[in-house]
């Protein structure tokens, strides 16, 4: 009977015990995936730098066909309701063997908008190519960027883009850094998304490194690498300045 009574009061121990103990999800912050715009905006977000402008950018094929103008311009319209250019008509441009091209340009206040659609010709064979979609949002204030960045990641899918929207937040350093200062910062602001190094270019003024963390929910592919997380810090000798910038997956503009 005592032993009854000792294994009892073990189960209820036991009990008691497995209901208190946290979840997996609750303490491990790798189960909770990020978007692009929220990796860059929480990375950045841990340095001391002044915030500048914010950047959304895409470019690549969206189909391995030449679509004739009618078709651009229906894609277009889908994608410019993201940005804020549904109400201007875009330009368009017909060239010879099938190029077309359509694009609009917006500017408000703090902020621009720019998307542009082209069918490509092959110079091997008449009536073949592809099509190719290019688009830049630059802003400053993160709640409408984000709201931009949901958006258009949404529409972009339906016209055909699959790569991710690159995402980059820039900002200045209060002074100039030296070449071990900028990788030590990178590394810094790479562990808040527990980020692991894949590669970096190192120099004299410049310091690019790309990470991967499980914590971003999107991803590249270069060498067989995942890269989602790229950290740059540009030294302004004239100056005596810092650029950063902190894009994911990477920083697609030059910097």
């Amino acid at each position: 009977m005592k032993i009854f009574k000792i294994l009892s009061l073990c189960c209820v121990s036991l009990t008691i015990l497995f209901f208190t103990l946290p979840t997996q999800a609750e303490y491990d912050d790798t189960i909770r995936t990020m978007d692009s715009f929220q990796i860059a905006q929480r990375v950045f977000s841990r340095s001391a730098a002044a915030a500048g402008e914010i950047k959304i950018e895409a470019w690549g094929q969206i189909s391995n066909e030449l679509l004739p103008c009618w078709q651009l311009e229906e894609k277009y319209a889908v994608v410019a309701r993201g940005l804020n250019l549904a109400g201007l008509k875009p330009a368009v441009q017909v060239g010879e063997n099938g190029f077309a091209g359509v694009s609009g340009l917006a500017a408000a206040e703090n902020e621009t908008c720019q998307l542009s659609l082209q069918a490509v010709p092959a110079r091997e064979k008449q009536g073949t190519g592809e099509t190719y979609l290019a688009l830049l949002y630059t802003g400053s204030d993160p709640l409408r960027a984000s709201r931009v960045y949901s958006e258009t990641n949404q529409l972009l899918k339906k016209v055909g883009f699959g790569k991710p929207l690159g995402v980059t937040f820039t900002g200045k350093l209060p002074r100039a850094v030296t070449q071990d200062e900028r990788q030590a910062l990178a590394q810094f602001l790479a562990s808040g998304v527990s980020a692991r190094f894949v590669e970096g270019v190192l120099q004299e003024d410049l310091t690019s490194l790309s990470y991967y963390t499980r914590q971003g929910a999107e991803y590249l592919e270069a060498g067989g690498r995942r890269i989602n997380l790229n950290i740059a810090v540009r030294t302004d000798g004239k100056n005596d300045a810092a650029c950063l910038y902190v894009g994911s997956p990477l920083i697609y503009q030059d910097y």
